[in-house]
Formats: structure tokens, sequence, C-alpha cells
């Protein structure tokens, strides 16, 4: 039977459903033929959602030196945490040796208790990013290439300053990107190519300023379009009269671009959206979805099956997708995972936090290549570890089930790490972003909060960018003075570099240079995608010729808010609206 609960956190009403209760012991672990069964959860989903998000920082990176090789880094962790924070090198040599830091367990303590005086000591990895070359900027990252100041990125190659981007190439300034090449200013594109400001597009090539375009080519401020080519403004032109109107809006002009920017949200505006981003799945409830099968309260997510309570599930770029998975974020590639924050990889575990290619364990932190592991931090290809101290089979397994007992007394079991543990800030966090925050609201929930920004000062004169990109193209001068100077950001005040790959970008794809910070332009980009949350609305369509008069009465539940400007409809609505 469904439980009622109140949130122990926001006091809210939730209900835990029969196929949660199901998931529960379908996940709960067994020793010595005794299951210990996960409980039903003390936190609603979104408070549950936002406790995992407290443990990600994706892009606050800073500068420290390695622990060990006292080298200077870059880092998610700002110089003031007391970390044992290792560079890629140590972190994966035979140098690093988890085991240093073991700890027998004590059972006059919490768990929690030792595991936060674990975190003290463990090493920890800088950065996550797995065979990648030149790509040190990169966090959340695997098989990349050039690519720099961009997360959750694989396969990819000369990627910049985005987030979420599979299998891509010369892609700048993106989100939600996949199979896709020469990008920019885009969000949630798939197999686009030469693309730029275009928003919701599948099989588009040669689009600019779109919403909602499948399987079209050469169109320009246009949306709704299918299969369409020499689209501008909504209207079919002839190749050559298409040319010489796009041509001279595509001039590479930062002037130009703020004109067609400022036209682009009255496209945005009028453009018809449906009432779910739902493409290929099958008995699914969220939004953002691709290709999913019996997902419940699920978000950005693709191939994937049997998910409940999730956010941002995919293949992570080796075709793998995640199935009977729960309470998740930031993972692919993972089956029978639970309460898990950043993994790539894994089978069975159990509250797992940034750790990739792990399989029946539970309880760990920033662990890899490993298995049968329980309360560990920063180890790697190890097996049947316990606070980092190496165990037999026989004894780990003994063992393990002592402290889940005790866990259970403590009413730890089952519960994902404390907020009041996260190494982070919450202001540093993805939290932040789905979830703000002030300062004092943070600190009631036991979080941290990061005052210092260790941003470099700069009190010079700044560079002020010439407004044509074709300045820069013949002229080795320009581009010395462009690349030596720094600029301001016309929004935050914040000084910013071109750097040389970035430029050469810029030249290649004939795109201006930016006015804003790379922060302000990412904020700007996610500030398009809806909040985790479905409300119940009525479609407003109220077109002559569908089979409704007046208003359809359709209703649906939708990720848009009531006063979101856009205009949305029901699936049967939308279909006949679109061209």
């Amino acid at each position: 039977m469904p439980i009622q609960k109140q949130c122990k956190q926001c006091q809210k009403e939730f209900v835990v459903t029969d196929d949660d209760l199901a998931f529960y012991k379908k996940i709960s672990p067994e020793f010595g033929g005794k299951k210990f069964e996960i409980p039903a959860p003390t936190l609603c989903p979104d408070c549950r959602m936002m406790r995992r998000m407290l443990w990600r920082n994706e892009r606050n990176l800073y500068k420290r030196k390695c622990s060990l090789c006292q080298k200077e880094i870059v880092t998610l962790y700002s110089p003031d945490k007391q970390f044992n924070v290792l560079c890629q090198s140590c972190f994966w040599s035979d140098k690093n040796d988890s085991a240093d830091s073991a700890m027998d367990y004590d059972e006059s303590k919490t768990f929690f208790e030792q595991f936060a005086e674990l975190q003290k000591q463990a090493p920890r990895i800088a950065l996550l990013s797995k065979n990648s070359e030149n790509s040190e900027f990169t966090n959340h990252a695997g098989d990349n290439k050039d690519c720099y100041l961009t997360f959750i990125v694989f396969n990819c190659e000369n990627v910049l300053y985005s987030r979420k981007i599979f299998n891509s190439k010369d892609v700048i300034d993106c989100s939600f990107i996949f199979s896709s090449e020469r990008l920019n200013n885009c969000f949630w594109v798939k197999n686009g190519y030469n693309c730029s400001h275009s928003i919701f597009c599948d099989d588009t090539s040669d689009c600019h300023y779109c919403v909602d375009l499948k399987g079209c080519r050469n169109c320009f401020l246009s949306s709704n379009l299918r299969n369409k080519e020499y689209y501008f403004r909504n209207q079919p032109l002839g190749k050559e009269e298409y040319g010489l109107k796009v041509s001279g809006l595509l001039n590479g002009s930062h002037k130009t671009a703020l004109a067609l920017e400022e036209e682009f949200k009255t496209v945005r505006r009028e453009a018809i959206y449906k009432h779910l981003q739902i493409i290929n799945c099958e008995n699914s409830i969220g939004d953002y979805l691709d290709s999913c099968k019996n997902c419940f309260q699920c978000y950005s997510s693709n191939n994937v099956e049997n998910l409940r309570y999730c956010f941002e599930a995919d293949n992570s770029g080796r075709g793998i997708g995640c199935k009977d998975c729960m309470d998740s974020f930031g993972f692919g590639g993972c089956e029978l995972n639970y309460e898990i924050q950043a993994q790539a990889y894994g089978y069975h575990n159990i509250v797992n936090n940034f750790s990739y290619d792990m399989g029946e364990s539970m309880y760990v932190d920033n662990c890899h290549n490993s298995q049968n592991c329980f309360g560990c931090i920063g180890i790697k290809g190890k097996e049947y570890c316990i606070l980092n101290k190496q165990y037999s089979k026989s004894d780990y397994e003994e063992l393990v089930p002592k402290i889940i007992e005790k866990m259970i007394t403590d009413e730890e079991w089952g519960e994902f790490f404390p907020i009041s543990m996260s190494p982070f800030g919450y202001n540093e966090t993805v939290a932040s972003v789905y979830f703000p925050k002030k300062k004092e609201e943070a600190a009631n929930l036991g979080a941290k909060w990061r005052d210092n920004g260790y941003t470099l000062k700069y009190d010079g004169s700044f560079y002020e960018p010439k407004d044509n990109i074709t300045d820069y193209k013949n002229s080795e001068k320009e581009q010395q003075n462009i690349l030596s100077g720094v600029l301001e950001c016309d929004k935050s005040g914040k000084p910013y570099k071109i750097t040389p790959q970035e430029l050469s970008l810029y030249i290649k794809l004939n795109i201006p240079i930016p006015r804003k910070h790379y922060e302000v332009r990412l904020a700007g980009r996610m500030s398009t995608m809806n909040k985790m949350k479905l409300h119940h609305r009525q479609c407003m369509c109220e077109e002559l010729g569908h089979s409704h008069e007046g208003k359809c009465k359709n209703e649906f539940e939708t990720t848009y808010a009531p006063g979101q400007p856009e205009k949305i409809f029901c699936e049967e609505c939308y279909q006949k609206s679109v061209i």
C-alpha cells in the first residue's frame, strides 16, 4: 500500500508509491541470507534531489597545489578546503595508495561520523576527466580532445564553454547537444550541423535563430517547421533570394548579432511549444525525455528504462543506457542504482557520489574501478574495502551487515550523505541553479557557503573588441591585440580573456567576439530550461480549423509554469500547428 509521508525538511506531504516500495525491496542488499531493506525516504523527491545536487560542484574551478606532487593544479576544491586533493597524474599513479587513509570501523560512533573523519584524509581527484587530450579544464568528462571549460562532455573535440555535450565537434556556448558539429549558442540540438542560436532542433543544418525544427535545412528566424528548406521568418523563399538575405545578416558583426537576438526573442515568444518535450518515449512522465521507457518523474534523460525521480540520465558516450535506477542525478550506463550523484557505468550501487565504474558498492565517494566497497573515499581498483581498509571477502561480508544494523539504529541507512558533509558551499553547487537559496536559507539546511570567490582582481584597462570578426580574420596584429587584452563583461562587469583556441573557432564559424563572460552566457542558456516541476494547465490553442470551437479544452501536465509567455499546446493541437 502507498505510504503518505511528511518531508522532514520542507514539511510538504508526499506519497511513497507501491512502485517505489517495490524498487526499495529490489535494490536492498543481502548478506548471509538476510535482506537489509531500504526504508521509505524521509525527504520528498525535491528535497532528495537538492541534497544530491549539494554534493556537485560542476564548474567552479580554483587553483591550489596537489597534495602529493605540490604542483599547482586546477580543481573543484577551493584552497580553504582541508582535503587531500591530487592532480590527475598523482591520483591515478601508484604513488597514491588509498590504504594510507584506512580506518578501522568503530561501533561506538555513527557511520556518518566516521565517514566525515575519512573525508579529511582520503585522496580525492582534483577534476574528473578520463582518457582525454588537452582537456584539463573539463569535469565529468571522458574521451575528449581539445575541450575547454566544458562540463559533462564525452567523445568530443574542440568544444568550449558548454555543458552536456556528447559526440560532437567544433561547438561553443551550447548546452544539451548530441552528435552535432559547428554549433554556436544552441540549446537542445540533436544531429545538427552549422547552426547557431537555435533550440529544440533535430536533424538540422545551416539553421539560425530557430525554434523547434525537425529535418530542416537553410532556415532563418523560423519556428515549428518540418522537413523544410530555405525558410526566412517562416516564409519559403527561392534559394538565391534566401542566400542574399541571410548573407547580409550572418556577417560576423556584433551589432547585427544584437539586432538578431532581439528579433529572436519575438520568434521564441510566438513559437508554439508542445506541453512536454518527450520524443520516442513509452509510459514516461517528466520532461526533456528522448527514447525512454517506464520512467516516472524523470527529466533531461535519454535512452533509459525503468527510472524513477531521476535527472540527467544518459548513455555517457559509450552507447550504454540506464536501467532500473531511482533517485539519481548525472549518471550514465548504470543499472540497479539508488541515491547516486555523478556516476558512469555502475551496477547495484547504493549511495554513491562522484564515482565511476563501480559495482556492488555502498556509501562511497570519489571512488573508481572498484566493487564490493563500503564507506570508502578515493579508492581505485579495489575490492572488499570498508573505510578504505582492505578485508577478505568473508570478513567484509561479516562486518558490513553489522555496520548496516548500526546505521538502521542511528536512522542513517538508506539516506544519502548529509547536507552538512558536502565538500562545497551551497552557492558553488548545482543545487543553487535548480533550487536557488540565500545564504541564511542554506545555513538553515546545514549547508556551507563560499564567501571568497578566489577570482583574480583586475584594475587595469580593458580591451574593446572590434565589431566584426573579419577584423581579426586576416590581421595577425589584431589577433595579438585581443589575445593579450582583457575584456569586460557588459552585464556582470567580470573581466575575461579570449584564448587562441577560442578566437580560432570564432573565425572558423564567423562568430563575433562575445561581450559577456562565459558564466553569464551559460546562465542565460540554462534559464531556457524549465524547472523540474509539473503544472496542471489547459491547452492555449484557439486556432480555427482544429477539432474544437474557441479555446481547446484539453488539459495536461507541463513544466511550463502558469504565467510564462510561451504558447503551450496539447499534443493534438501542436501536431496540427507545425508546418
